[in-house]
């Protein structure tokens, strides 16, 4: 888990005051939400920097084709796009591994499953957009996944080094 530090913000005392009490009505951590709109706002801005300026962030060390390492022309945006659940699914399986050392299946499809708990990783059908993330083949979103020993989940070695580099941006 990453250490806290305390913020101090001068804001209109009103909208204060409604924050509180919308986050008491909704059982909300008021710490939570502020980071979630700190992290959804970070995020928003830097994909709005990247368009603006066209920066391109693509890695071109192996050449990925349309039938392997498609996710490689991919991983910039994905990093950038905080709702997409190909970002929801990178950023559930990093906070597990940090919290535990690996990351189990079952835990992943109950992290991205459970609305009330993990809500900024939360996909409807989680099945469906994991099973898209572990091939290339098709109209598939680029393999990034591998389950080995069966029930365990690693980043697929051959986009390893492109999904590192983006880390930052999913945590």
């Amino acid at each position: 888990m990453n250490e806290k530090t305390e913020l101090i913000l001068n804001l209109d005392s009103e909208l204060i005051e409604r924050f509180k009490q919308v986050a008491i009505m909704k059982n909300d951590d008021i710490d939570n939400v502020a980071e979630k709109l700190i992290s959804d706002y970070i995020a928003k801005s830097l994909e709005s920097l990247l368009s603006l300026y066209k920066i391109d962030n693509k890695i071109e060390k192996k050449e990925a084709t349309s039938n392997y390492r498609k996710a490689v022309n991919k991983i910039s945006n994905w990093a950038m796009k905080p709702n997409q659940n190909n970002h929801k699914i990178l950023r559930a399986f990093w906070k597990i591994e940090d919290e535990k050392g690996e990351v189990l299946y079952k835990e992943l499809e109950e992290r991205c499953s459970n609305k009330e708990l993990y809500p900024d990783v939360y996909i409807e059908k989680f099945k469906g957009n994991f099973d898209q993330m572990k091939t290339d083949m098709g109209n598939s979103n680029g393999k990034v996944f591998e389950i080995y020993d069966g029930i365990k989940v690693k980043i697929w070695d051959e986009v390893y080094e492109e999904i590192v580099e983006y880390k930052r941006y999913f945590i």
